[in-house]
């Protein structure tokens, strides 16, 4: 039997656009050097979503996105709502190297229980996730303002690593459960606990750290 078959060129491209897209490559690619390619590709995405934690029905409940510097606008709204595998999603780790998150980049995902954002982040995007539970900043986070809004179930936010008070518009921009424990740096609980808006949030419990 004849090892020889004929494929479409448009079939072509479309293989050697995924294998770039997971090698982050760029040019020509030979049908020839597709097999090598293709062995290549790391297990995992060099940019994107990183799955693991899955259950018995195959599920993954934790994610960590890598690979991005500015995350774009909306970028996870559609993938994380009830019609996608984002509805298993409730934990998720932004990883470092990450600085912003575009508006409304992960707004609106009923699914997500906790975050984790680096260091190097100053900006994120939040806001109406009805069922977090838990924030954690590894870094200093430039606003606040509209970036936790509606988060109602929001029990414990660590702002433990912060060097500076984060901006907040208003109190009601900034989202939480009653008796919701904000952890802050023991060198700035005056000037945190005092601010105009800040220390007119309610129902939350200081700890200085």
């Amino acid at each position: 039997m004849s090892d020889i078959c004929t494929v479409r060129k448009s079939t072509l491209d479309g293989i050697a656009e995924a294998i770039q897209s997971k090698t982050g490559e760029s040019g020509g690619m030979l049908p020839s050097e597709m097999a090598g390619k293709i062995e290549d590709i790391p297990s995992s995405p060099t940019k994107g979503l990183v799955f693991s934690d899955y259950d018995a029905d195959g599920y993954p409940h934790k994610a960590e996105l890598v690979g991005f510097t500015d995350v774009p606008a909306w970028y996870g709204w559609r993938l994380f709502d009830s019609n996608n595998i984002g509805k298993y999603m409730e934990e998720l780790t932004i990883a470092e190297g990450t600085i912003t998150l575009g508006n409304g980049a992960f707004n609106n995902n009923d699914a997500l229980k906790s975050v984790i954002l680096p260091a190097s982040l100053t900006r994120a995007a939040f806001a109406c996730c009805s069922n977090m539970e838990s924030v954690i900043c590894l870094g200093t986070l430039s606003t606040c303002q509209n970036v936790f809004s509606d988060c109602t179930a929001v029990t414990l936010y660590d702002f433990s690593h912060h060097t500076a008070v984060p901006h907040l518009g208003t109190a009601i921009s900034f989202g939480h459960a009653s008796g919701c424990v904000i952890k802050i740096p023991s060198a700035l609980y005056t000037a945190w606990t005092t601010h105009s808006i800040w220390g007119a949030l309610t129902d939350v419990v200081w700890e200085a750290v």
